[in-house]
């Protein structure tokens, strides 16, 4: 929030209780005749809703509308309301008022998926792909062809159905839309949403960072990300002001803060794994797979509540109930049944390091090369043999042609191979060293250019994959009708629009790169810019005047000179 000085500050906390207090004094509003307006008043001013209790209030108003032309039933369900606040009221407001120790405005975490991605990527996405000219989708469609996916640790892409059902997209479209928007979408955009954009991308990968080296650090980074982004998107437009979830964007930090990072206390994790999900569905009797699946999560969140030596309360006895030592002992000394759970104390307690592993496909004919002299030169009296890829995490795969970091200098991969010496082998990586470069104007990213002689290196000097794309902003590439359309993996003899590059020599970091985070920002080293107190009001009376003069429905009621007098 920001005072009339243009500094950002923070509303008083507000109460658990008092948030309570205040849905049962709605209820009690609800109970006085002709109120049905008043209450409505009343959830707004003061910004509560049991959703339960809501729905009860709404219910009643309309049997009561009925007046004698009301059921029995609805009669009855009407006294039973009346019952109920004589005694037992706990039960027409939400069981979490009841739930002691919890406290729904600290223990509430920012939920990403559904404020960042399904939230804000998705406002931000379908506002400028709906202004788009229908010609201009073609060539869309066509950066999307383009665009290298090496490093980012995405499936394959999907150009035709990101560019025609951008509105129709889950979470991890969002995730891979969000990475090409700069090299897809920036050349379509006005210098004010590519300032939206690029804010939006710099933050995005701080949102999904998995590991936070340094706490303070990150801290004070996401929070600067946050408001640059807000105030390039209020400065489009004040309109944004409508969703909240703009807003709970604002406490994210703290959710973070208090709960570690964002991707790892997401409330669909569980449900996102497919083998989970496939479980599930297989072992069904196939009539109701919906239903099955539904009951399948729900045993498997009250096993793991069982195992965990959490309590049940028994409506029978009045009271709650846990498992016995014995079943608990069951999963703590069975390393078996933790791991069918999905659970491995040993990762935990004691990290495997990761050792480098053959990976990727076959090599293709086109990508089989001799024995470098240099590397024979090197490595005397060792047999050689070229490898398709190199994992050299869990998710990090070196492949042909993809740009690695080795002791912060940027390289290009060319080939790679193992070295065996009687009964030792070391795997070596031959690339094409990249010469760092200024800050694109464009893109706001990091530029580089390929340069200097290869070399070669051993895979302990690797560092991580990063994503880089060429510069097609500098080199003005063109977009042909080149690529031939796969079916199956197989060409079905049409041709679809690509990017045709005029050089191989200038590229651009991808920073909006959701993986390997630290090493994108580190390499790339671009600075944040701290929007100061007159220029962020300056930003606010523009998206005032914006929205005013967009004329929308939701728009401010008064002129923007009415709604901050400091316009005049």
């Amino acid at each position: 929030m920001l005072d009339s000085t243009g500094l950002w500050i923070n509303n008083p906390k507000r109460s658990w209780a008092k948030i309570i207090e205040n849905c049962y004094h709605i209820w009690h509003k609800s109970e006085k005749p002709r109120t049905k307006t008043a209450v409505g008043e009343e959830i707004t001013k003061l910004g509560v809703r049991d959703v339960l209790n809501t729905s009860i209030i709404d219910r009643r108003y309309e049997i009561l509308a009925k007046k004698d032309a009301a059921t029995a039933e609805e009669v009855q369900f009407v006294q039973g309301l009346k019952n109920l606040d004589q005694g037992g009221k706990e039960a027409l407001f939400s069981p979490f008022f009841q739930l002691k120790g919890f406290d729904g405005c600290a223990d509430t975490p920012v939920e990403v998926l559904h404020v960042f991605l399904l939230g804000i990527v998705k406002y931000m996405l379908r506002s400028f792909m709906k202004s788009l000219p229908a010609g201009v989708l073609p060539e869309v469609m066509a950066q999307y062809e383009s665009f290298d996916t090496k490093g980012l640790n995405v499936p394959s892409l999907r150009p035709y159905y990101l560019t025609k059902h951008y509105s129709n997209l889950i979470g991890k479209d969002f995730k891979v839309a969000l990475q090409a928007a700069p090299f897809v979408l920036f050349e379509y955009m006005s210098e004010d949403e590519r300032l939206v954009w690029s804010a939006l991308c710099q933050l995005a990968p701080l949102v999904f960072q998995t590991h936070i080296a340094d706490m303070d650090a990150y801290q004070i980074s996401l929070r600067q990300l946050v408001r640059v982004f807000i105030y390039h998107l209020i400065k489009s437009t004040a309109q944004w002001v409508n969703k909240p979830k703009i807003h709970m964007l604002l406490h994210l930090a703290d959710s973070i803060l208090r709960f570690g990072p964002a991707a790892l206390f997401a409330t669909e994790k569980f449900e996102s794994y497919n083998g989970v999900l496939r479980k599930s569905s297989i072992h069904s009797n196939r009539q109701s797979p919906g239903k099955d699946i539904g009951i399948s999560f729900a045993n498997f969140r009250n096993l793991r509540h069982l195992v965990s030596g959490g309590y049940f309360f028994n409506c029978i006895a009045n009271v709650y109930q846990t498992a016995s030592a014995k079943v608990l002992e069951l999963f703590a000394n069975s390393p078996s049944v933790q791991k069918s759970m999905g659970y491995n104390a040993e990762n935990l307690d004691n990290p495997i390091t990761f050792k480098p592993t053959v990976g990727g496909r076959r090599i293709r004919k086109a990508q089989h090369v001799t024995i470098p002299s240099d590397l024979t030169t090197q490595l005397p009296g060792h047999t050689f043999k070229q490898l398709p890829g190199i994992h050299i995490t869990r998710k990090d795969l070196l492949r042909f042609k993809s740009n690695q970091g080795a002791r912060l200098e940027l390289g290009q991969i060319d080939h790679m191979w193992e070295a065996r010496k009687e009964r030792r082998a070391k795997f070596v990586v031959c690339l094409t060293p990249f010469e760092l470069g200024g800050i694109s104007k464009f893109y706001n990213m990091r530029e580089t250019r390929r340069g200097g002689p290869g070399r070669i290196v051993g895979i302990r000097d690797v560092v991580s994959t990063l994503n880089v794309q060429h510069d097609c902003h500098k080199g003005r590439c063109s977009i042909d009708l080149t690529k031939k359309r796969k079916l199956e993996r197989e060409a079905i003899g049409r041709y679809v629009g690509e990017v045709t590059h005029t050089d191989n020599v200038n590229y651009i970091v991808n920073l909006a790169s959701l993986s390997s985070v630290d090493a994108h920002r580190d390499y790339s080293g671009v600075p944040v810019e701290a929007v100061d107190c007159r220029k962020q009001l300056r930003g606010v009376h523009e998206g005032l005047a914006q929205w005013h003069l967009a004329g929308t429905k939701t728009g401010p009621p008064e002129p923007p000179v009415v709604v901050d007098p400091s316009l005049l």
